[in-house]
């Protein structure tokens, strides 16, 4: 049994495909390998648990759940998971992808401190990770810079990793309440890294316990330093539970104030006065970061609140493109006999728009002046035999129709065709006192008085200048009788 259980070494190849190369790391609970594939030649990580520990069934659950929430969360910062196996004794291992890169732990230790702005862009990238796994229901319960990865993509541009989601707590799952009710001596967590509910009771704690975890994250990255600590775990663990936490600017005196209060917020006691989720601690950090910060909150927003309201927003940007009540003032009009139809703010359906009767009287206009100048050109033919006030009637400027928007359009009306045309009895001879001189003189009449009455005399069908009764008088083109 005990060699069912051993760990492989160097130059072993496991399930006939993983040849170990060498050890990446040891932990309390586990040993991770590098090893390559023998038919696909790539390079892989596997991670096992350490023997001694392989028949606790609340460990393997734990070591389990690490590989379904790495398979669940697709986001890039976490660890991608290719397989899920057991050693011949029963011993569990992942078969993971290969980082290439070092955790934050080793990072502090070889270059210190980090610039504030280059520590906002890494936990914002961490906190893409989290967003899922808390939109899933789950909570890390152990974010350190041990369990943060500073890997490369293929362009060499930095990119997190959020590693270990072994003791995540799945609000549904009957292994994280199991796992909970173990005994004592498990410790669930890093005791440093801990939220003060996190150290009361492992069953009250939600996504505000990984906001205390990243909260502390920013202040070691920032400072160097871990806000809490002790000389023993009493000490530490009191220091956790009463102690406010140190001003962040303490210890960093060029970093923004906003962003010390920002972590502030971040380790309070109470967790209902943190922030209420990552998507609101993202905005707050992103104007302290560079343009890579803004992508991060922007990405960590529509995974914790997706947007519902595109169609308003889109509609509102719409209207902004309407033209201004000055463009569409009505011009004064410049020629007797001149109709001008002119969009107001009532075309755009205001309270006060025009009426049917308004619009039926302005169409049936428009219609009977248009009627009238093509009967007028039939009956005298050439544009330079009309008298003057002919052609002051016959001057119409064309209707400018300008269509409503889609969102409040008045329905447009059918337009009455008016019969200008008058019975041949009321043709009567014009007088032959009135002059032709003074008939050019006289006004035109207007389109909106000839129409309501459909009157006609010589002088509203522009009889020739000097004509008289004993004239031959043109044959009436619309006379029916004829």
């Amino acid at each position: 049994m005990a060699n069912a259980d051993r760990i492989p070494v160097v130059d072993d190849v496991l399930a006939d495909k993983y040849r170990i190369e060498r050890e990446l790391g040891r932990g309390g609970m586990g040993i991770v390998l590098s090893a390559i594939h023998l038919q696909l030649e790539e390079r892989v990580a596997i991670k096992f648990l350490l023997p001694e520990l392989a028949h606790d069934p609340a460990i393997v659950a734990r070591f389990l759940r690490e590989g379904r929430a790495a398979i669940k969360i697709r986001s890039e910062h976490v660890v991608r998971v290719r397989d899920v196996a057991t050693l011949p004794g029963g011993t569990p291992y992942l078969v993971m992808e290969y980082l290439q890169g070092k955790n934050f732990e080793e990072l502090l230790e070889e270059q210190g401190r980090l610039p504030a702005e280059l520590a906002v862009d890494h936990l914002l990238q961490a906190t893409e990770a989290l967003a899922e796994a808390h939109a899933l229901g789950m909570v890390h319960r152990d974010l350190k810079p041990a369990n943060l990865f500073l890997a490369h993509r293929a362009d060499g541009s930095p990119c997190v990793k959020v590693l270990d989601f072994g003791i995540t707590k799945v609000s549904d799952s009957k292994d994280a309440v199991n796992l909970d009710s173990t005994k004592a001596s498990i410790v669930m967590g890093s005791p440093r890294y801990m939220s003060p509910e996190q150290m009361r009771s492992l069953r009250t704690i939600d996504a505000r316990s990984d906001i205390w975890g990243l909260g502390i994250l920013l202040h070691e990255l920032i400072t160097g330093l871990a806000p809490f600590d002790g000389t023993t775990m009493p000490d530490l663990l009191a220091a956790i539970l009463q102690d406010p936490p140190p001003p962040l600017r303490q210890h960093r005196p060029d970093a923004p104030h906003g962003l010390e209060a920002i972590v502030a917020r971040c380790l309070e006691k109470d967790p209902a006065a943190r922030y209420a989720d990552v998507a609101e601690l993202t905005q707050a950090l992103a104007p302290f970061g560079s343009a890579s910060a803004r992508v991060s909150a922007e990405r960590v927003s529509r995974v914790i609140r997706p947007r519902g309201h595109e169609t308003s927003a889109a509609v509102s940007i719409a209207r902004t493109t309407i033209p201004t009540i000055a463009e569409l003032r009505p011009e004064p009009a410049s020629s007797a006999g001149t109709v001008t139809v002119s969009a107001t703010a009532n075309a755009w359906g205001a309270t006060g728009a025009p009426t049917r009767s308004k619009v039926k009287t302005i169409g049936m206009a428009a219609g009977g002046l248009l009627f009238a100048t093509t009967v007028t050109m039939a009956i005298f033919g050439d544009h330079s035999a009309r008298p003057t006030a002919a052609r002051a009637a016959t001057s119409v400027e064309t209707p400018v129709i300008i269509a409503a928007p889609p969102i409040a359009r008045e329905p447009q009306l059918p337009l009455e065709t008016v019969d200008l045309a008058p019975a041949a009895s009321s043709l009567e001879p014009i007088a032959p006192q009135a002059s032709a001189s003074a008939r050019a003189k006289s006004p035109a009449p207007s389109a909106a008085k000839r129409i309501p009455g459909a009157s006609a005399d010589a002088a509203d069908h522009g009889a020739p200048a000097g004509a008289t009764a004993n004239s031959p008088r043109e044959p009436d083109l619309f006379d029916g009788r004829k």
